[in-house]
Order: C-alpha cells, then structure tokens, then sequence
C-alpha cells in the first residue's frame, strides 16, 4: 500500500520533470502496447514460428493485467451502467488467457496454428473496439491531465513488473 500510494504522490512531480513524457496518455501507451501486440501476432503468424509465442505471451497479459488495473478499474469507476462494456473487455481477456494456456500445452503444430489463428482474430477485434469504443468512452470521462496520470502508472507498474494493485482500493 505504501508504495503504491508513494507512486501516486509522486506523480505530478516526475511528469513535471520528465517533459519528454508530458502528452504521453495511457490511450496512447494501450495503443503502443496493441501495436507491438499485433507485430507479435504477425510475426509468428508469418513464419508459423512458435518461439516468440513466450514473449507474446508475457506482453499480452502483462497489458492485460495492467489496463484492468490501471484503465479499466478507473474507467469503471466514472461509467455507471456502462461498465457492462468494462466487463465485456475482461471477459475477453480472461478467453484470451485460456485460449493462451491451451496453446501452451499442445505439442502438435497444426493444431498450434488453428487456435492461434482464434487468439489472432479474437484480439485484432478486441483491439478494434477498444480503441475506438472504450478509447472514447474514456476522452469523455477523464481530462488530459487524468489520462497523463494514468499512463505514468500503468508504465511505472510495467516497468517494475507489478500487475496486481486491486487489493490496493486504487483508482481515479
């Protein structure tokens, strides 16, 4: 709890003083993470190469974890009865992580590549509607100096490998 509250404290100050960060949104960093997310999915795609599967694997649920946390969590708390399309976007991401383990345990390429293919058009529509969607659900809920905030978390937990501030009672 400490920590956490340490980060949110300090937050105007390191903004402030890291002017290349200044305008950096946390829609802005969610977009940056669905763009490397995609090349990922791409890549191994392309060459039908199971190896950078770990790294997607890290990437997309560590985002997962922390937009819940960090975005969603916010955003929730500002919607009233729109959060059902919160809870849609975790849904998502829970099929995702099945989907994601059930992979991990197939040895057979080809049915490697059939539920990969799943995973790849699952999250290309999960992005989709997110960006634009949820993306504008929170531009009409949050000012800029809000959603700066939240992208200064989201990268501070990321940075420190710390997904798991539910039990904290954080949010905007």
């Amino acid at each position: 709890m400490f920590y956490l509250q340490n980060i949110c404290d300090n937050v105007f100050l390191y903004m402030f003083n890291n002017q290349k960060d200044r305008g950096m949104t946390i829609l802005k960093l969610l977009a940056q993470d669905h763009k490397k997310v995609k090349e990922l999915l791409d890549t191994i795609e392309k060459n039908q190469d199971f190896r950078l599967f770990k790294s997607f694997k890290e990437e997309i649920m560590t985002h997962n974890a922390l937009e819940e946390e960090v975005f969603y969590t916010s955003l929730r708390s500002r919607l009233d009865n729109l959060d059902i399309l919160i809870e849609a976007n975790e849904q998502e991401h829970d099929q995702t992580a099945e989907l994601i383990e059930r992979i991990s345990e197939i040895d057979v390429k080809e049915e490697k590549c059939k539920i990969f293919s799943v995973i790849k058009k699952s999250l290309e529509a999960h992005i989709a509607k997110e960006e634009s969607d949820i993306f504008d659900l929170a531009k009409q809920h949050f000012s800029s100096e809000e959603l700066e905030k939240m992208a200064v978390i989201f990268q501070k937990l990321k940075d420190e490998g710390l997904v798991d501030i539910r039990s904290q009672g954080w949010q905007f």
